[in-house]
């Protein structure tokens, strides 16, 4: 592979579109939480899709508890681009 075209493949990275993404609490212990839904089908198709991710399931918590967790432990987003990547931002890094 030629440089210009690795340059143009980061490129092309950098500008992806995001798809999905979702605001999550991972604790020491590793168990993960998701701040509670607008809806009932929306929170559902966002918890599958977080589980189907990374496989594992996360729970839903109290607006409350999300404030008291998240000055705890901090806050990550999972992030699923257009082209079907998708990693984890840590918001505290």
């Amino acid at each position: 592979m030629k440089v210009d075209d690795l340059v143009t493949k980061m490129k092309d990275h950098v500008e992806m579109e995001t798809k999905r993404e979702t605001e999550f609490i991972e604790a020491l212990d590793g168990s993960l939480y998701l701040p509670r839904p607008s809806g009932w089908l929306a929170g559902w198709m966002r918890h599958m899709w977080f589980q189907n991710r990374m496989t594992k399931a996360a729970s839903i918590v109290s607006p409350e508890r999300w404030e008291i967790l998240s000055e705890a432990y901090g806050t990550k987003w999972l992030v699923e681009y257009s082209n079907g990547c998708f990693g984890v931002i840590n918001e505290n890094a």
